[in-house]
């Protein structure tokens, strides 16, 4: 079968197919960024209390860094850190969409870059790590769905 159609055609058959593709490629966003909040969370509730950290003489002092796990997990202690934890909605930026998982917490700046007596804690590239297959496989997901809709 053979469609003869102008350019200016073929462009309204592309943006009416964008069109319909944005809510699925939103719902995939949503989700993969609820994912990201439980493994935010998970990645937040390390084992250590304050009194064990200062027992191990403060492994992630500068002076003489040995962390006893991770360097990206974060002991949950208080639990300020943990709570801080906040998903902004997916959103279209331009032609992306984007999803945001932050930290309000007043610690989580220290954390992410060290202060001079503190090694800097990764937790954001451990956070992308453990999702990055996952991230993917919603998509796929969410967009086989769209196809066959």
């Amino acid at each position: 079968m053979q469609i003869r159609a102008t350019p200016k055609e073929m462009g309204l058959v592309f943006r009416r197919l964008a069109n319909t593709l944005e809510p699925a490629v939103r719902a995939a966003e949503r989700e993969s960024g609820e994912e990201a909040l439980k493994v935010a969370q998970e990645l937040s509730s390390g084992p250590y209390t304050s009194a064990m950290l200062k027992a191990l003489g403060h492994p992630y002092a500068t002076r003489a860094p040995n962390p006893p796990q991770d360097a990206g997990v974060i002991n949950r202690q208080l639990g300020e850190f943990y709570n801080s934890w906040r998903l902004r909605a997916p959103r279209r930026v331009g032609t992306v969409m984007r999803t945001r998982l932050v930290n309000v917490s007043y610690h989580a700046a220290f954390l992410e870059k060290g202060t001079r007596l503190m090694i800097a804690r990764p937790i954001k590239e451990a956070i992308a790590t453990r999702m990055e297959n996952t991230r993917r496989k919603i998509m796929r997901r969410h967009l086989k769905t769209w196809a066959r809709g």
